[in-house]
């Protein structure tokens, strides 16, 4: 976080709104920025949709803090169905483009997951990561089977979208594939 505020600090404006830089010109002097900039602030257009309400670690208590979103993913063949992984643990799912959220791994002891993706052509196929744990639903996240993996630290899921059944995941140990 500090290394990003360090690097964001030079572009934040008297108002709050950031300094979109959209070109190529001299980034290390925010002065010299052409005026096509944008500014991304209190105008700007993001809404939050959620979820704003998640539960600590897979149970049925409520997290009383804000509620980091970890990992997202929107189900390529149909866009009205999200994943999300808070901060607290667990898998939420909306299937109404974010205006309702339900945790889908209540009865789960799931902690942080780091990565989220569905499968491309079946949005009932739900892959994520954490540490080392690869979990995964094929129920559109009714149930999940949780498999302890050689790896540490999933940042990141990417399905084929020509062939889902080949997955990369990185971690900290490297890329890793399955067919």
């Amino acid at each position: 976080y500090k290394r990003w505020r360090k690097s964001i600090a030079k572009y934040i404006q008297p108002d709050g709104s950031i300094l979109i830089v959209e070109n190529n010109t001299n980034q290390s002097n925010p002065s010299n920025l052409a005026s096509s900039n944008k500014l991304l602030g209190p105008a700007s257009t993001w809404t939050l949709i959620g979820p704003a309400e998640t539960y600590w670690n897979g149970t049925n208590n409520k997290a009383p803090w804000q509620s980091n979103i970890y990992a997202i993913a929107v189900a390529p063949s149909n866009s009205d169905i999200l994943y999300a992984c808070p901060e607290t643990g667990g898998i939420f799912k909306t299937t109404d483009k974010g205006l309702t959220w339900t945790c889908m791994t209540i009865n789960y002891s799931i902690n942080t997951c780091t990565a989220i993706a569905v499968d491309p052509t079946n949005p009932n196929i739900v892959y994520a990561g954490r540490n080392n744990q690869w979990i995964q639903s094929n129920d559109g996240g009714n149930t999940w089977s949780i498999t302890e993996m050689p790896w540490r630290d999933v940042n990141s899921i990417s399905i084929k979208p020509s062939n889902p059944s080949v997955i990369f995941v990185a971690t900290e140990n490297g890329l890793y594939k399955r067919e």
